[in-house]
């Protein structure tokens, strides 16, 4: 529910070598620079004092519509029950409110680590980074049907084109065996529209309907196993649990052996959807402050041994099926994977919002076969039709649920849900505020709003098993910059550098790797984000190499685009499992065609 924030920075430089060209080299004929080239190693060393504590909120009506209005005088923040000075609200929206004195107990003084009193005006204090809405569209063509793929491109053409702002940053993804990116986070407009224009949404995906799969199976059920009739008391052999009970006749033993493998389809299905979000969940970690997931779908069985015994009564009765005993033998485990992306998401400020674009009538008898057989059964309680919406509706529901978000179902209306979903994300808002007392232990947070009939969710609550990444070394190097191509700016590239050791590599194809998200993002001093990167990367050893690879370190390149001034740069990484998470704060000045350590005043004239 709560974290501390680093609020002020002193950066010293220890020794530190140019970061610029020396002169002899600068006397050289000059030759445009390649930004992939090595960056100049730098020693920057950050002395942090912490100060403030900041705690989130979404904030809705009755109805779960976002509040999107709220002012820091509607806001109070009690910490341990004492109230605190507030410092900001920051709405994703933009806006950010800044604290005004009032009657709560004053802030704690500030010393840097020569024990000087520092001034909160002074260009070393540092701001949080101000919200901002981050958007990633995740089409899930591996959990739908092909007819509806075009409506979803249409509903998310037309938001990027109509609703993007300028300040949001909008990825795009599509589910293959792995988050497929089409475009990473970008401010830009026409290169995001350009991606979802251009993507085949059914190329190498087939047709997935869960109900026609329902469909199938009580139809095989039913030609092929009714009227069997003769009772058994057969053991059912090679089921993947030894010595389980076989069904009650050969009538049942028929069904279960025709059920078995569907539902092993279906559990497949679920673990390599579950696999792929929480790869896209975890390269999101690496990127500070909530993200939203967009996530067009029709869902995936969870409880897929419900759903094939739900097949098999739908025949034969509960007369002729014993569904305790069937259902443990059909039993998977796709529920743990479910709770573990749940966790995964929560920890990385992953919040989805799920389209559900499954028909209302998916749910109910629309064959000959489905009003013979299922209204037979009704009156007690057996469709398995509806009971395959319903299981794929809620497995959309309870990941938006538990992850702070919220679900959108049906097919009409589709640009009016992909609106509502993206404007649901400026009910969240950033509460900083100043702790009474820093070194005291911190205590349960609440904030009240002096507004009636609002609810008040805190998205950041711990759980009882939170997940936790294991924190890893990284290094940071800064390089001489070069005029950018606008001229108005300075390309500054900076290189990652990890252990490989570090690295929690898995089992694939040709050796072992991992996928990283690899984030660096630049704040003025008053917490504007001036610029920031998401780059997504590979990192695959094969077998004969792997020893003599490990004793080898992972380096990674990239440049921000900044006008001259101070910065602090915040660099994260993150695997695709979350197991590792990675960062490192500098604070730093960018000039004409150098960098120096700590903060020195923007000129006059910058941005």
């Amino acid at each position: 529910m709560h974290r501390s924030i680093l609020v002020l920075s002193v950066c010293v430089a220890l020794a530190v070598p140019a970061l610029t060209q020396q002169a002899d080299e600068s006397a050289q004929p000059t030759k445009k620079r390649d930004p992939r080239d090595l960056p100049i190693e730098t020693e920057l060393v950050e002395e942090v004092a912490v100060e403030l504590a900041e705690v989130s909120v979404l904030v809705t009506d009755r109805r779960g519509n976002a509040i999107t209005d709220l002012k820091l005088e509607e806001i109070t923040v009690f910490e341990g029950g004492k109230r605190q000075r507030l410092a900001y609200l920051d709405n994703v929206g933009g806006t950010r409110f800044a604290g005004k004195a009032d009657d709560a107990p004053p802030p704690a003084a500030v010393f840097d680590r020569q024990g000087k009193r520092v001034d909160a005006g002074d260009i070393d204090a540092v701001m949080p980074a101000r919200a901002i809405r981050r958007v990633v569209l995740a089409f899930d063509v591996k959990n739908s049907k092909l007819n509806i793929r075009e409506k979803w491109r249409q509903a998310a053409e037309d938001w990027v084109r109509d609703e993007m702002r300028d300040d949001d940053l909008v990825g795009v993804v599509v589910f293959r065996s792995y988050p497929f990116w089409l475009i990473q986070l970008t401010h830009d407009k026409l290169a995001v529209l350009h991606s979802i224009e251009t993507v085949s949404l059914d190329q190498g995906m087939q047709d997935r309907d869960k109900g026609r799969d329902v469909s199938r199976l009580v139809e095989d059920i039913h030609s092929l196993c009714t009227d069997l009739g003769r009772p058994s008391d057969r053991r059912r052999r090679g089921s993947g649990r030894t010595g389980s009970p076989a069904p009650g006749s050969d009538e049942a033993g028929c069904a279960y052996n025709l059920a078995e493998p569907q539902v092993q389809q279906w559990d497949l299905e679920a673990n390599e959807t579950l696999d792929t979000l929480r790869g896209l969940t975890g390269q999101l970690a690496a990127v500070p402050g909530r993200k939203m997931v967009i996530l067009f779908s029709e869902g995936w069985v969870s409880d897929a041994a419900t759903a094939g015994t739900q097949a098999m009564v739908a025949v034969f009765g509960v007369g002729k099926i014993d569904t305790s005993v069937v259902r443990w033998s059909l039993e998977r485990d796709a529920l743990r994977e479910v709770n573990l992306l749940q966790l995964a998401a929560k920890a990385a400020k992953v919040s989805f919002f799920t389209i559900d674009t499954t028909r209302r009538n998916d749910g109910g008898f629309g064959s000959n076969l489905e009003r013979g057989q299922a209204l037979a059964y009704q009156n007690q309680g057996i469709n398995p039709w509806s009971e395959m919406n319903w299981e794929t509706r809620q497995t959309l529901n309870a990941l938006a649920k538990a992850t702070g978000g919220r679900s959108y179902h049906g097919t009409k209306d589709l640009d009016e849900k992909m609106t509502a979903a993206a404007d649901s994300f400026f009910g969240y808002y950033l509460v900083g505020y100043y702790r009474s007392d820093p070194r005291a232990p911190a205590g349960k947070v609440k904030v009240k709003i002096d507004r009636d009939k609002l609810d008040i969710g805190y998205p950041d609550k711990p759980t009882l098993w939170p997940h936790k990444a294991s924190p890893v070394r990284l290094d940071l190097s800064v390089g001489q910059p070069v005029l950018a191509p606008d001229g108005a700016a300075q390309a500054v590239p900076l290189k990652f550098t990890m252990n490989l050791a570090d690295l929690p590599l898995r089992r694939g194809a040709g050796g072992r790797g991992a996928q990283l998200g690899v984030y660096v993002q630049a704040v003025r001093p008053d917490g504007t984000v001036v610029a920031e990167r998401l780059d997504i990367t590979t990192v695959v050893l094969d077998r004969d190499g792997r020893r003599a690879h490990l004793m080898q370190s992972y380096e990674h390149t990239t440049e921000l685009i900044l006008p001259e001034g101070p910065y602090r740069i915040r660099a994260r990484i993150s695997d695709d499992r979350q197991k590792i998470i990675s960062e490192r704060v500098l604070d730093l000045t960018v000039k004409a065609g150098a960098v120096v350590a700590g903060f020195e005043p923007a000129p006059a004239d910058a941005d």
